[in-house]
Order: C-alpha cells, then sequence, then structure tokens
C-alpha cells in the first residue's frame, strides 16, 4: 500500500464515501479544494489507494464460484428459507441440483472414438473462412502449396 500524507489519507476517505474531489479536499483541510482536488486525483500514489479501494469493495460484492455452489447446495438441501420462513418450493431445489450438477460438469457428453479417421487438413487462405478438407489415405504427405 503507498505511504499517504494524514491529509492524503484524509482526502481518499472522503471521495471513496462520496466521490466528490472538491468536496473530499475540503473535508482534508486543504485550503484550495477546488484546485487541489482534481490534482490529488492525478496523484500516482492516491490514485493507487483508490484503486485498490475500489478493487477491494467490487471483489466483495461479487462471490466465487464456492460460495455459489454452497448456495446451491443449501438450496438444494433446504437449509434456506424464502420470505414468507418456507423452505424453497421443490421446483427451486431441483433446479439448484441442475446448476449445481452443471456447474460440476455432472452433465457433459462425452464420446470415445476409436478406429481409422481420415486425416483433415485446414488450409488457410488470405480471405477468411479457412478451409477445411478431408485428405484421402494415399495424400497423406502432400500439401497444396
Amino acid at each position: 500500500m503507498q505511504r499517504l500524507t494524514e491529509r492524503q489519507r484524509r482526502f481518499v476517505e472522503a471521495y471513496a464515501a462520496s466521490g466528490n474531489a472538491t468536496g473530499a479536499a475540503r473535508a482534508a483541510g486543504y485550503k484550495h479544494p477546488h484546485a487541489q482536488g482534481p490534482r490529488l486525483l492525478e496523484n500516482v500514489g492516491v490514485a493507487h489507494v483508490l484503486r485498490e479501494l475500489a478493487d477491494r469493495e467490487r471483489s466483495a460484492a461479487v462471490i466465487d464460484r464456492e460460495q455459489r455452489q454452497a448456495w446451491w447446495s443449501a438450496i438444494m438441501r433446504g437449509e434456506i428459507t424464502g420470505p414468507d420462513g418456507e423452505p424453497p418450493a421443490i421446483r427451486d431445489r431441483l433446479k439448484a441440483s441442475e446448476l449445481l450438477g452443471k456447474a460440476q460438469g455432472d452433465f457433459v457428453e462425452r464420446r470415445e472414438i476409436t478406429g481409422a479417421a481420415d486425416p483433415v487438413r485446414v488450409v488457410w487462405e488470405a480471405e477468411p473462412p479457412a478451409r477445411i478438407e478431408l485428405v484421402a489415405p494415399g495424400e497423406r504427405g502432400e500439401r497444396d502449396e
């Protein structure tokens, strides 16, 4: 974290609360808040601390994968009640179960292809899209150039 003077720290706190540079400079005790407020926003140390605060606030507002999966699990088990104090309806529990399964890859369709496959040659041209051709077994080493 950047080292700030006491007044810069007060400016950062006031600016984070209000979003007003002039008002924050006034609250921090600067003599010329109309000029110094906008200038403080350009100060490298102040800008860095304001960015850190914004990032911290943003990351606290967004839940991560584990929190989301724990929430879906709690809904699925009926541990979370609705505004009426009742546990979730069965359709909500099923939806939570489905979302949890999708997030964990339970419903991914996997296919195993065995046997000999025809080679594929991708022909890149100057104009998109690229052309894909099946190559006959006797042409494996040949190239169009």
